[in-house]
């Protein structure tokens, strides 16, 4: 992955960011990103106008809210894959990933999908607890449900880095199918390079995966992972073979107003992208 070949891609419309948290992170990573690499964002999306005052609860209306957004960022990701394009994308929120995924998959489709995430987001509308949208990414992604924004991504294709915030019924689908799971504590760098092979590899980075003394997210989850925790894991991959990476949930801040360490999250990321 190269910097002349990457596309620098803002997601900025409506994603059921009730706190607008997820954007003002995804903003700051964007600028972090572009003076880095000297690339500048391609923003997408008009700016979301919903607080928490306003924001949709249903998540059937959530997703009428944000088609039109939604279609913006399926848009924008095919025509940099279609031109061949290296993607890094900034998401205020996992939810953009069920337009973002499948192009990728129509593109690559032997493509390998490392989920790093604290949540598997695997429920669907029916098996959901909460309703959360949020929560159904992945499921939509594959097949589960219809989301209406494709489902492209092969189940046996997918890895999940990090999980560990698992309902009933997403473990019960795990053990069914046999989705890859890999494990932090007792990371096994040669297994995930054989099942990596030389496939195409696309990363997404949900901002939970990390333990939140270690960087702010909405939905933070105990016993999360740290920096070089995920270096170790970005090491395997070939920087040559990375189609994209896409990072969500970011806090800006801290709760206590301290700033989020957005630097040190995209040094992580750099000998898979200079």
């Amino acid at each position: 992955m190269r910097v002349r070949d990457i596309d620098l891609l803002l997601y900025q419309g409506e994603s059921a960011d009730a706190t607008g948290g997820g954007l003002d992170g995804a903003v700051q990573l964007a600028g972090v990103f572009e003076r880095r690499l000297g690339v500048a964002p391609q923003r997408i999306g008009q700016r979301s106008v919903r607080t928490s005052a306003n924001q949709l609860e249903d998540w059937q209306d959530q997703l009428v809210d944000m088609r039109g957004g939604l279609e913006q960022a399926a848009a924008g990701w095919a025509k940099s894959l279609r031109g061949n394009r290296r993607i890094i994308g900034l998401l205020p929120r996992c939810s953009v990933a069920m337009a973002t995924l499948p192009e990728v998959f129509k593109q690559h489709p032997r493509a390998r999908l490392l989920w790093i995430d604290a949540h598997p987001d695997l429920n669907t509308p029916q098996e959901s607890s909460s309703g959360y949208l949020g929560g159904m990414v992945l499921a939509a992604a594959i097949g589960r449900w219809d989301s209406g924004l494709g489902a492209a991504v092969p189940v046996d294709q997918v890895a999940l880095v990090g999980a560990r915030d698992i309902d009933a019924a997403e473990q019960a689908y795990i053990n069914a199918s046999g989705i890859r799971r890999v494990a932090i504590d007792d990371f096994d760098a040669a297994a995930l390079a054989d099942w990596l092979g030389d496939a195409p590899v696309y990363i997404h980075l949900d901002c939970d995966v990390f333990d939140p003394a270690c960087l702010p997210a909405d939905f933070t989850v105990d016993d999360g992972i740290g920096f070089d925790q995920l270096a170790r894991v970005l090491q395997v991959i070939r920087p040559e073979r990375v189609v994209g990476i896409e990072i969500a949930e970011l806090a800006a801040t801290w709760r206590d107003g301290r700033q989020a360490p957005t630097q040190r999250l995209v040094d992580t990321f750099m000998r898979l992208v200079e």
